[in-house]
């Protein structure tokens, strides 16, 4: 199976690489979440994460300005998903994971996203993106989804 997957370790350039490894980009590619029904330009992008860090940084703050301008614009709810790289102790994994959502959604919330549009979740690390046993492919896994609610 060979699919186009956006390269999120160069934080400068955008490089494309094709994934051929059955399983190691996981069921998500690049580093946005598509909107049906909407304008092509309004994405929920996908929120990375230092190796035990929910500290957003300022490149990471200005990432949300555009998902925060897209989920008032299109005034649907949005389940903020935390995310970390599996390990041992799962109940850590789901508190970081927690703590890498409520950042987020404190963030969205401060850059006008009403409150009510946003719901929680932490996951820990049972859903990687990426299953390869690298540095890489777990950088991936430390993340926050955000996913627009169909129900």
């Amino acid at each position: 199976m060979m699919r186009l997957v956006t390269n999120l370790f160069c934080p400068v350039f955008a490089v494309v690489f094709l994934c051929t490894i059955p399983g190691a980009c996981g069921t998500t590619t690049g580093s946005k979440t598509y909107v049906p029904n909407s304008a092509p330009d309004c994405e929920l992008d996908t929120i990375l994460f230092e190796f035990n860090s929910y500290t957003l940084n300022h490149m990471r703050l200005n990432k949300l300005v555009n998902t925060a301008r897209c989920i008032n614009r299109m005034k649907r709810m949005v389940e903020v998903r935390g995310h970390c790289t599996q390990g041992s102790d799962e109940e850590r994994n789901i508190l970081i994971a927690k703590r890498r959502a409520e950042s987020v959604r404190l963030s969205l919330i401060d850059l006008g996203v009403p409150e009510t549009l946003l719901r929680l979740k932490s996951l820990g690390g049972s859903k990687p993106i990426c299953t390869v046993d690298n540095d890489l492919c777990r950088e991936q896994n430390n993340r926050v989804d955000l996913i627009f609610v169909t129900d």
